[in-house]
């Protein structure tokens, strides 16, 4: 179980963040987590990757994304990789 993701802003905007969520993705059957509002950017992340909003309190929405297609199928599946050797992290 993981329980919180945090990419500090001197590391966002490089597709880590994408790169991670899309590995949750293909390790998982059931994603859900909550966002806060505010996080924009996060939320167009999600809403791009397939999650869908479950709930809603004034400050949070509660969203998830069911996988129905078999995990095995998902790695076989040829998918567009990020070549994260051209970012520099350190």
């Amino acid at each position: 179980m993981l329980d919180e993701i945090y990419i500090e802003k001197n590391y966002s905007n490089k597709g880590l963040d994408t790169k991670l969520i899309k590995n949750v993705i293909l390790n998982n059957d059931i994603i859900y987590l909550w966002v806060y509002k505010e996080n924009g950017k996060a939320i167009s992340l999600y809403k791009k990757l397939g999650f869908n909003t479950i709930e809603e309190t004034e400050t949070r929405l509660f969203i998830a994304k069911n996988i129905y297609q078999k995990r095995e199928e998902r790695k076989n599946k040829p998918e567009k990789v990020v070549d994260t050797n051209k970012t520099n992290i350190n």
